[in-house]
């Protein structure tokens, strides 16, 4: 986990869920890419006023459009096959790990991952290929653990993986 105290660039993201939060960090590299499902991004001409500077908008017609990022569907796209990415699922007021169960997890193509999950009683547990173009559901094996680890694999057309959806129980 990224720590601010000690890290320049600490890139998380994070959503509630019914009684949790469901994290997102990347280990080792210092981000991953929320892109949009559709269209291409581009530079919105104003600053939205959250003190980032200008964000980011959506190219409809030749014409750089504002959009609601809370609202519009985006999907995880690593920076090449070698990036880890943790998913992990904590208490919203103390930040502390709970344990969680996935569900399932949705590869696009073209790079197949590798899917490590940490289980309560400390063992590791993975799928070397998780093929590309397919929503894996993987509920049956992934339960009470405590985080998961996706990376890509070598098979494949793509220098990244891109990531569709994953499903939490938490």
């Amino acid at each position: 986990m990224c720590d601010p105290s000690k890290h320049s660039d600490c890139w998380t993201y994070r959503q509630r869920c019914s009684k949790h939060d469901v994290n997102v960090d990347t280990i080792g590299l210092t981000h991953f890419h929320l892109s949009m499902e559709t269209g291409i991004e581009c530079y919105t001409l104003q600053d939205p006023g959250d003190g980032l500077g200008r964000g980011f908008g959506k190219l409809v017609d030749f014409k750089c459009t504002e959009v609601d990022w809370a609202k519009t569907p985006r999907v995880l796209s690593s920076h090449d096959q070698n990036q880890w990415v943790k998913v992990w699922v904590s208490n919203p007021e103390t930040r502390a790990p709970t344990y969680f169960d996935m569900e399932s997890i949705q590869v696009l193509p073209d790079t197949s991952i590798q899917l490590w999950f940490k289980k309560r009683d400390g063992t590791w547990w993975f799928w070397s290929e998780l093929k590309a173009g397919n929503t894996w559901t993987i509920r049956e094996h992934a339960r009470d653990v405590s985080e998961v680890r996706i990376r890509g694999t070598k098979s494949g057309r793509a220098s990244s993986y891109v990531i569709g959806s994953v499903v939490v129980r938490d």
